[in-house]
């Protein structure tokens, strides 16, 4: 992803999501003195523990903030760059707002609810245009921008469980029959590995094409039975 984010000396970037710093610590060396790195979460303790791994490693120039990352942060924009280190189901209007023109956004997209990609946005005058995709999979965005995905259990036993964005979905009694019961396989002639259609091009292609894509998880004697 840094890779992705193309980072320059001199440059100032906003990172949302600041884990243990080790990121923001990394981005300090690409941009050098002359550069800025400002690094956002929403935890404080998260915070903190950020501030003393930088500070222990000789990084005093990262700044930490504690809020929250779906709102940027104002003071330190315009940004030459914006990186993500948390899934985003969209992008939020302060991202683009604090974006310098010309400027790139790296962030894990959540494609229709339920893959990850990491993707390189450019800024041009009136849009985002996307210049590399990459796998990746992280713990998605929360705060006032987080996802508002459902978990449904399905049938008389929390053994399966659906995730959705959807308002609108059939009857949970429904699918639990349709999965339980009498079934015919019928070949797609398509051709994936479990690597593709799980993470890569066929989910992809799934989430961009399925306007109702959804994901089960079955655990315990449903997962035994290969019901998902």
């Amino acid at each position: 992803m840094l890779e992705q984010l193309d980072l320059k000396p001199g440059q100032r970037v906003l990172e949302i999501g600041a884990g243990t710093g080790y990121n923001a610590g990394l981005m300090e060396h690409l941009v050098g003195e002359s550069g800025q790195v400002v690094t956002v979460d929403l935890d404080e303790d998260l915070v903190d523990g950020a501030r003393e791994h930088l500070a222990t490693a000789g990084l005093d120039r990262v700044r930490v903030v504690c809020g929250d990352g779906g709102l940027g942060h104002a003071d330190g924009a315009p940004y030459d760059r914006i990186i993500l280190t948390v899934g985003a189901w969209d992008i939020v209007p302060a991202w683009w707002a604090q974006l310098r023109p010309g400027g790139r956004l790296v962030l894990p997209l959540e494609i229709n609810g339920g893959d990850q990609k990491a993707v390189a946005f450019d800024r041009l005058d009136d849009r985002m245009e996307s210049v590399s995709i990459k796998d990746c999979g992280f713990m998605v965005l929360r705060g006032a921008f987080a996802r508002r995905a459902r978990s449904i259990e399905l049938g008389p036993t929390p053994a399966i469980t659906m995730y959705t964005d959807r308002d609108r979905i059939l009857d949970p009694g429904t699918i639990y029959r349709l999965l339980t019961g009498p079934y015919e396989d019928r070949p797609t002639n398509v051709t994936a590995n479990v690597g593709e259609a799980v993470f890569g091009s066929l989910a992809l292609w799934l989430g961009v094409r399925e306007p109702g894509l959804c994901s089960l998880h079955a655990e315990g004697e449903a997962a035994d039975r290969g019901i998902v």
